[in-house]
């Protein structure tokens, strides 16, 4: 089994360089924009191309960072970005939006797609209904456990036709990647299009739901991730690549960490303590966890959270080395000078070959002919170039003679075909056949139909006041909890049923039981908001609607979920007005949008309460059981969501924004932009 690719992350160019001289298999990065690390100091134009060049040349994979949300009237400049990109040599596109995916796919033949970590696969179902759009490679969740992990591998590799990446080391978000909306609606810094402001890093409070405190704590700080001790068990699996995060660290924290990892990966080993004390002296927050790999978060999550203390920071200032510069590539090198012929020179590496023949004969010497030593003494001179000469072969006649310019001209023609022939190559691209076509969709202007009302609620026995609300009723959407035990009947209001936002592979029987007893008390539609999630709603034969968390921002994006079967779906809440005006509608499938409640900012798999030896809620029926308070006492609840496994493992936190959101009061504005539904999320 081949080992696994180590994937560096990188910044700036001077990252790509160190990569490189550190041992990567393969780089990502993204251009001036259009990624998820807006504010990492970036490349210039001139550095981007030619970080392409350079890994190219050495090697080295580049996956190009395009992992952000794009509204449609971005989609023509980062479509013809990608392309440019792709013609000078990049490897892969990393890609959150489906929208942005579809249209990659389409255009750019041969193209190979990465489904970021922004895609939240957290199950086998979604990373196959990612594969059926094209992508070859899934970047799984980070909270992911070894068991997970090993089943979307396996099946990927034997059944699916796509491999897998997995983060081995760096920093945690702490809420699902993809589901974040703290920034975003905090400070108006999105996640979801790469300018995360890290609010989670800063200090804060709890408060449980019995009134107990704890204050002046990094609630929402995880930990820096590392597997290094996992190797063993990560090379098992066959997992396509294993990847560091940290776009925004230095070139000194990529060399470092490369080259630890880079020796713990050829020699199949697990980090002793010698080697994880050097980890966590490049960079830690108190630490590393491996929690969410290992399950140990389920039994103790205390030791998962950290802030970068100042022992740290001086620790990680204590560890500078000088990155040395990128070795050479090795190049052969075939060379025929023939009385009468065209002189003919050809290098080869990596299996690729530049040829090139100069115009004229080769001329007889009239003093000093030329010998094998002297022609060779000019080929290898390629000091300014990647290569250097390892082997050579020379079918030299005697008393031919070469001026310095023509061997000069030679060997730059060589030299320069061999790029050529490195540059383009695309052999090892890996291109995932579609199965999910929009051929039949038909796309159309806006509507102005008159809306009508959902109501987002916990409450089966729920009511309303239709003076405040006096639009037509469309639903009550209840979350599937309520409906695992079979309990729930003689609800009053047409009803819907929401699945929860994470599904774990151990979650899957008890999550089908509880949709076919939502049908058969009468559900009229499954309402999902994960792509991995749509198999289950499929089984049950109701309608699907997809929820804000697909984060719908374009018109190709609401196409594709179109042709995977939704009949509704809730566009992004960052979309301005101006902005969802410009999403197209597809024919047949209803538009939503939440305009009042308290949205949901991030889906925790860890319990902060827990965490911090604060929760009193466990198994009860409170919706809320505490809140976290931020540094300017702002306050935001934290609903429990109940895992759908045996009652014993810990809840997952969903953090509520603490300001309610109100569009309803601007509903006629709502309406014009094209919406016929209406959300209403309850206290």
């Amino acid at each position: 089994m081949r080992k696994p690719y180590l994937l560096a992350p990188c910044g700036s160019y001077d990252a790509v360089l160190a990569a490189i001289s550190a041992g990567a298999d393969e780089c990502y990065f993204g251009g001036s924009g259009l990624n998820a690390r807006m504010n990492a100091r970036g490349f210039t134009e001139e550095e981007f191309y030619n970080a392409l060049r350079i890994l190219k040349l050495h090697g080295v994979r580049s996956n190009i960072t395009l992992n952000t949300l794009n509204f449609d009237r971005e989609l023509p400049e980062t479509l013809a970005f990608a392309k440019k990109a792709w013609e000078s040599g990049a490897d892969a596109f990393i890609v959150q939006d489906l929208g942005l995916a579809r249209l990659l796919y389409e255009s750019i033949p041969g193209v190979e797609l990465h489904a970021s970590t922004q895609c939240a696969c957290h199950n086998l179902e979604g990373a196959i209904a990612l594969s059926r759009l094209g992508f070859s490679r899934i970047v799984l969740a980070r909270e992911l456990p070894l068991e997970d992990i090993k089943e979307i591998t396996e099946y990927g590799r034997s059944v699916g036709n796509f491999e897998t990446e997995v983060f081995i080391h760096g920093a945690l978000c702490v809420s699902h990647s993809g589901m974040c909306l703290m920034s975003s609606v905090i400070g108006g810094r999105s996640g979801n299009r790469g300018l995360c402001a890290q609010p989670c890093r800063m200090q804060g409070s709890l408060t449980n739901s019995k009134g107990e405190q704890r204050k002046n704590l990094y609630p929402l700080s995880l930990r820096d991730l590392t597997l290094s001790r996992h190797i063993t068990e990560l090379s098992e699996l066959g997992i396509a690549s294993l990847k560091i995060e940290g776009r925004m660290k230095s070139p000194d924290y990529v060399y470092k960490t490369v080259k630890i990892l880079r020796g713990l990966i050829d020699k199949n080993e697990n980090a002793d303590e010698k080697r994880y004390g050097e980890l966590s002296d490049i960079f830690s927050r108190g630490g590393f966890t491996d929690g969410y790999f290992t399950k140990k978060y389920f039994a103790d999550n205390r030791k998962m959270y950290g802030f970068r203390s100042d022992d740290d920071k001086a620790k990680t200032y204590g560890t500078e080395v000088e990155i040395p510069p990128i070795p050479k590539v090795p190049v052969r090198l075939y060379a025929k000078i023939r009385s009468g012929e065209r002189p003919y020179a050809r290098l080869e590496a990596y299996g690729k070959i530049g040829e090139f023949t100069l115009e004229g004969i080769v001329g007889n010497a009239v003093n000093a002919p030329m010998t094998r030593e002297s022609f060779l003494k000019n080929m290898s001179k390629l000091g300014s170039t990647e290569f250097v000469l390892s082997q050579s072969e020379i079918d030299l006649d005697d008393g031919l003679f070469l001026a310095a310019s023509e061997i000069n001209a030679l060997r730059r023609g060589a030299v320069e075909a061999l790029e050529r022939a490195i540059l383009s190559d695309k052999s090892g691209a890996v291109c995932r056949a579609r199965e999910v076509s929009t051929d039949g969709f038909e796309t159309e202007k806006r509507s102005c139909r008159r809306a009508k009302i959902r109501f987002i609620t916990d409450n089966p026995n729920f009511t309303y006041s239709k003076k405040e609300y006096p639009e037509e009723l469309e639903s009550i959407c209840l979350p599937l909890e309520l409906f695992g035990k079979g309990t729930v009947e003689n609800i009053k209001l047409p009803f819907g049923v929401r699945l929860p936002r994470v599904i774990f592979e151990e979650e899957k029987e008890n999550i089908r039981i509880a949709l076919e007893n939502a049908r058969d008390i009468g559900a009229r539609y499954v309402y999902i908001s994960n792509i991995g999630h749509i198999e289950y709603a499929r089984d049950t034969s109701l309608p699907i609607y997809g929820g804000m968390g697909l984060n719908i921002a374009n018109s190709q994006a609401l196409l594709e979920y179109a042709a995977m079967g939704l009949s509704c779906v809730t566009l992004s809440t960052e979309l301005k007005s101006a902005q969802m005006r410009d999403i197209l509608r597809v024919k047949g499938v209803e538009a939503a949008c939440v305009v009042r409640g308290r949205l949901p900012l991030m889906v925790l798999e860890s319990c902060i309460l827990r965490a911090n030896g604060l929760c009193s809620n466990f198994g009860g029926e409170s919706r809320i059981c505490g809140e976290y308070t931020d540094r300017i006492g702002k306050k935001f609840p934290i609903y429990p969501e109940r895992r759908f496994t045996d009652g014993k493992n810990p809840c997952r936190n969903i953090i509520l924004n603490a300001d309610i959101l109100d569009l309803y009061s601007k509903k006629d504005e709502v309406s014009k932009c094209g919406t016929e539904i209406l959300e209403i999320i309850t206290e």
